[in-house]
């Protein structure tokens, strides 16, 4: 912009005189151009969430430098020092110190507690912030926390807010990268304790890059176990939908610590995922734990894997009893009974009636099994309503169980509209059932399955047809059952020929009858 001119020695050129306090360098200006716009996120204390609302600023919130580096026992001497002074009067700025040193502890039950002495003499600002904090450092969730909505900021708000919320709302808006950095200046202590809470709040909401940041930072942790690394790399497998990886981490967490219950959920979900078939070891563990678990936090996702690790072992009825009597969603019971339940444990089940709370696309698989095993009636009752705009696969099971049912005219019309040689297939069979054979042998053709239309010529007395075929019997019987008598021959000799002509036609058509299956069958 001029603010450097550069010129080769020699001689001036001459240049006129003028005004030149309007060119462009005439004057030096620090900052940018005035036509250039710079916008950011304003830091500090007018920092704001998308909302409006203020972030709460870092200096408030640095709480690794609460406790400076000194030794655990340092700095609970030192928080206990100093507390009451001249009467036995509490001193304000000793006792909000002793609460910053209990939250960078970890220790928040003790840290509420002198929040709580200090809200008696004192209304400070930053005691419902701290309050919070105390809830939050124990590993729970605050509903009436401050740091709720700011989750968008870009401090160490956006870490307590994720850690404020018992689940990260659908489609809030996220300010991973200041999360993963907060998280990172926790003392290690704090990070062993609040990392795996973190990591799972962010894989359940689909910020995969904050959770694999705080799960790696934890794997460099001093003392994290590693059956809790397992573990959380276990659930981020499922959430990625890769049950065979999850299942491999969540086996080795058991291995490493079968004695808690994550570590069996994890097992079962990822089984669940495959629908792979599992010992009986994992019911029995989670079993173990159905006293503490009835009515805790969490139970409603205890009792769902216990009843699929009943299903996938084999104890098809202990978990449909598990299930029914938490009142869990059938459809994953279901969905694993469908393809892993022996056949008399499946129909005592689903042979009475549907239950409601059974998805459509699980409910359609047990239709077809029960069509399957000769149920067409109780497969209907999993499949109601059902008509011919329903989804395809839907209406082929309809239509079969149908036909099984009878019903030929409705199973015809469920087929309306499809055209895969399965359907044209029993298109023929329920056209031949109603005595439509013309158009019988037109579905068959269309199925790929010429024999079969060539087995209905007869019953269409298509006998051209049936002298052209390949197959020698057909030949034979209609070659000897259209043999008619020489013409010049008399009464007795013409009872002779045709006697003898039926005798070989009929031994034909019983050759041909017992080489060939019905018509529809």
């Amino acid at each position: 912009r001029g603010v450097v001119d550069m010129t080769l020695p020699g001689t001036p050129v001459a240049v006129e005189a003028g005004d030149h306090d309007a060119l462009p360098w005439s004057q030096i200006h620090i900052g940018p151009p005035e036509e250039t716009t710079i916008t950011a996120l304003v830091e500090g204390k007018d920092a704001r969430t998308p909302e409006g609302q203020a972030c709460i600023p870092d200096d408030r919130l640095a709480l690794a430098d609460w406790g400076g580096g000194h030794p655990p026992l340092e700095l609970l001497a030192e928080a206990r020092s100093g507390l009451y002074g001249e009467f036995d009067a509490l001193v304000p700025e000793a006792a909000l110190h002793a609460v910053r040193l209990h939250l960078y502890l970890g220790f928040g039950a003790e840290a509420a507690q002198y929040a709580d002495l200090l809200a008696q003499i004192e209304d400070d600002p930053d005691l419902p912030i701290l309050k919070s904090m105390a809830v939050l450092v124990e590993g729970d969730p605050d509903p009436q926390s401050p740091f709720l909505d700011m989750l968008a900021c870009d401090g160490a708000a956006a870490f307590w807010a994720a850690l404020a919320h018992d689940e990260i709302p659908p489609g809030a808006q996220v300010n991973g990268d200041a999360i993963a950095r907060n998280f990172l200046s926790l003392p290690p202590h704090l990070r062993g304790a609040l990392g795996p809470i973190l990591t799972e709040k962010l894989i359940a909401h689909g910020d995969a890059e904050a959770a694999r940041i705080i799960r790696d930072t934890l794997g460099r942790t001093p003392d994290t176990p590693e059956a809790t690394m397992s573990l959380l790399q276990a659930k981020a497998d499922l959430h990625e939908g890769a049950p065979e990886a999850a299942l491999e981490h969540a086996a080795a967490a058991v291995a490493e610590d079968g004695s808690g219950v994550e570590e069996w959920i994890a097992l079962v979900e990822a089984h669940f995922r495959k629908t792979e078939p599992m010992s009986t070891e994992a019911a029995e563990a989670l079993g173990a734990f159905e006293g503490e678990m009835e009515g805790a936090e969490g139970s409603q996702a205890y009792f769902r894997a216990l009843a699929l690790a009943e299903i996938l072992s084999g104890q098809t009825d202990a978990g449909f009893h598990t299930a029914e009597s938490q009142g869990l969603d059938l459809s994953d019971p279901w969905q694993s009974a469908v393809v892993l339940a022996k056949d008399d444990a499946f129909l005592r089940h689903a042979v009475p009636l549907r239950p409601e709370s059974v998805a459509p696309e699980v409910a359609t698989e047990v239709a077809r099994r029960l069509e399957g095993l000769g149920f067409p009636d109780s497969a209907l009752v999993w499949l109601e309503p059902i008509g011919p705009k329903d989804e395809p696969e839907r209406r082929r099971i309809a239509a079969r169980a149908e036909f099984a049912r009878g019903d030929a005219g409705q199973s015809l019309t469920l087929l309306e509209g499809l055209e895969e040689p399965e359907d044209e297939e029993l298109r023929a069979r329920g056209l031949v059932q109603l005595g439509r054979i013309a158009e019988a042998r037109t579905a068959y053709q269309a199925a790929g399955l010429p024999e079969e239309a060539l087995r209905l010529a007869a019953w269409e007395e298509a006998w051209p047809d049936l002298q052209g075929a390949e197959t020698p019997l057909w030949a034979e019987a209609v070659t000897d059952s259209s043999t008619e008598p020489p013409e010049d021959a008399g009464p007795l000799a013409r009872g002779s020929a045709l006697l003898e002509a039926s005798a070989a036609s009929r031994a034909s058509i019983e050759a041909l009858l017992a080489g060939v299956s019905q018509p529809g069958s």
